[in-house]
């Protein structure tokens, strides 16, 4: 949240970050904070700069970007067209993060949201449903997280959509993504499958910019 959805502090932008240099206990261990922010920050400027500055004054938190050239997936339309429907014109409202106060309490936020998630798993199928997103954000947001890969959307759609889909996660993409393979349905599809067969969608493997975080220092968070 803090280097990637809302490091320019006053939106929130889809963005995975790629990260090396962490030491095995950054993914394995786990903290409250509780933190008090003075005056009325937005949630964008608490999520972002506010968190990066407590990350960085109790994790002792140093780093530096760097691009180096890797594997990422481009998105594309896939051969028969696009199966993903438009969002109604009217029928979300975009997420104001500077002027909409913080919400408390679960399940009180508004349901109406372009970019709404909700998530459902059933035994080994994953359903992801999006309300009202770009097609940039669909992919370097929320495929790029599912992926664990850079997303760069080439598919030149413009608007808002309505994303659904049922795949099998961890489940390894064909050797050619895009491409016809058989399904064992028993173990249900990959995102790759599911994508182009459900929404008209293709992830193909290319090399590509890919933007690192990489962690030059940092500690366990003493007491308070």
């Amino acid at each position: 949240m803090a280097h990637g959805y809302f490091a320019n502090g006053s939106s929130y932008t889809p963005r995975i970050l790629q990260i090396s240099g962490a030491h095995g206990w950054v993914d394995s261990d786990r903290y409250d904070i509780e933190a008090t922010a003075e005056g009325n920050p937005s949630q964008a400027l608490m999520r972002g700069p506010m968190l990066k500055a407590l990350l960085e004054s109790r994790f002792k938190l140093r780093f530096h970007n760097e691009i180096k050239e890797g594997t990422v997936y481009v998105l594309t339309v896939a051969r028969n067209g696009v199966k993903i429907p438009p969002t109604a014109e009217n029928s979300c409202t975009p997420v104001d993060l500077i002027h909409t106060p913080p919400v408390s309490g679960l399940g009180s936020a508004p349901t109406n949201l372009c970019g709404t998630e909700t998530r459902q798993k059933k035994g080994q199928t994953l359903t992801v449903n999006v309300h009202g997103i770009s097609m940039p954000d669909l992919a370097d947001g929320i495929l790029a997280e599912l992926t664990g890969q850079t997303v760069v959307d080439k598919t030149g759609l413009g608007g808002l959509f309505e994303f659904h889909i049922e795949f099998t996660p961890d489940r390894a993409p064909p050797n050619n993504i895009g491409s016809a393979v058989s399904i064992d349905e028993n173990a249900g599809a990959s995102i790759f499958v599911a994508l182009q067969e459900q929404l008209g969608l293709k992830l193909e493997s290319a090399k590509g910019p890919v933007k690192m975080f990489v962690i030059d220092h940092i500690e366990r968070p003493s007491g308070n």
